[in-house]
């Protein structure tokens, strides 16, 4: 794009970008789920959704400095931007396609042991209702016991499943219909539907902030230069909400309460801005840093609360577990390894297509962005920031009628029976 000679080549570029780039996030959170646990999820896919806000930091007081390269080395600012800030992706990516291993049994910087460790923890993770429904005929351990010998009946457990697996190879057209099923029993479940809806929500309001606040902070009435700088604070605040509030959600095992919260604060902000218009400077200057604090946290926790509800399949159930230690008994039952492939895979079609869903609406949210805080509505943006408020309390209720509706389904199902995140 730097090296573009006509704005109708920028713009073909720019498509090519985006189609390009459709699949990264999406594909990093599919990704990240081969290797963390349901309580470590909000917390990695923080780390992972900080990349926007350090780049923010960094980003700001980059622009700053780049605007003052205008004519050198007769270039303009705009294309020293486009070719510094694309140079170190561009270098990365060999990198990481050389390096990053495809699953923890893959990773050759681990050894044996600990990739035999990290494959049975998210094997054990992922069938841990499993573990629940067996739990009345399991031993009885202390603590210490299990800290002794758990790792050792994780590493032999994680053989036996390997060659059991190893074992068990469904047809193409099986494959075919449980993609299909589990594709249709995905996309048409409202709990995804409300989170997809609820993620356009938000990431319109994020997305219209993190790329017009420096035109919105020079319509109050900072100058251009100073405007880029103002926008850092937004993105150290974000920084810090994604990292305090996902580390929280995380040890405390509760999505739905904070989303609630963040939602309403986010609401009351909005509407704050809504009724100031374009009075007080430096007031409406903190308000509008402010407001972008929750909706920014919130993303990792509403990520990681979809990604755990969908981590089972929709179609085809777990096979109970005949041992006495409450794990899968996978040795002498080719039926029960025939159903547990079928889960498998069923699973992961399951997760990827929410992924998928999810992040397509997020998507959406950052097209229609680019149409927000019109140029007749400065300076107050009144109109936009009255949408904002709008969005964030259909979020907000969304997030309540699920919270509601899935503590009615817990209540209603049997000790033992797989239960929803709350």
């Amino acid at each position: 794009m730097a090296f573009s000679q006509s704005f109708q080549g920028l713009l073909v570029l720019r498509v090519l970008l985006g189609c390009a780039e459709a699949g990264l996030v999406p594909g990093c959170i599919y990704y990240l789920s081969f290797w963390f646990c349901k309580n470590e999820q909000a917390t990695t896919t923080a780390i992972f959704m900080a990349a926007p806000s350090v780049s923010g930091i960094i980003g700001g007081f980059l622009a700053s400095a780049i605007g003052h390269m205008h004519g050198t080395a007769g270039w303009s600012a705009w294309r020293w931007l486009f070719l510094l800030e694309g140079l170190p992706s561009f270098v990365l990516c060999a990198v990481v396609l050389i390096w990053l291993p495809n699953y923890p049994a893959t990773a050759k910087f681990l050894s044996e042991k600990e990739r035999a460790y990290a494959a049975s923890r998210i094997e054990h993770d992922s069938h841990g209702q499993s573990k629940e429904r067996d739990s009345e005929s399991a031993p009885v351990t202390t603590k210490d016991d299990e800290e002794h010998t758990g790792e050792q009946q994780s590493q032999l457990q994680q053989q036996q499943q390997q060659q059991q697996h190893s074992e068990v190879v469904l047809s193409k057209e099986r494959k075919r219909e449980l993609f299909w099923q589990e594709v249709r029993a995905t996309v048409f479940d409202w709990y995804n539907i409300a989170i997809c809806i609820c993620k356009f929500c938000y990431v319109f309001i994020g997305y219209s902030f993190t790329l017009l606040l420096p035109t919105l902070l020079h319509k109050l009435g900072f100058k251009a230069t100073d405007a880029q700088l103002l926008t850092v604070p937004r993105a150290a605040l974000a920084l810090i909400a994604l990292f305090v509030l996902a580390r929280i959600s995380d040890i405390k095992g509760v999505r739905s309460i904070y989303l609630i919260i963040g939602g309403s604060l986010s609401s009351a902000l909005f509407l704050a801005l809504t009724i100031m218009g374009e009075h007080g400077l430096w007031s409406k200057y903190v308000l509008l840093i402010i407001s972008c604090v929750p909706t920014d946290g919130l993303g990792p926790i509403i990520t990681a609360w979809g990604a755990t509800m969908n981590n089972r399949s929709a179609t085809v159930p777990l096979p109970s577990s005949n041992d006495t230690n409450g794990h899968l008994d996978e040795k002498d039952n080719q039926e029960r390894l025939i159903q547990l492939e079928e889960y498998r895979e069923a699973t992961k079609v399951r997760l990827a297509t929410f992924t998928a869903i999810m992040f397509m609406s997020s998507n959406i949210g950052g097209i229609v962005s680019g149409f927000s805080f019109p140029e007749w509505d400065a300076p107050g943006y009144r109109f936009s920031q009255g949408i904002n408020a709008s969005l964030m309390i259909v979020y907000t209720v969304l997030i309540i009628a699920m919270h509601i509706s899935i503590k009615r389904f817990n209540s209603r199902q049997p000790p033992s029976a797989w239960t929803y995140p709350i």
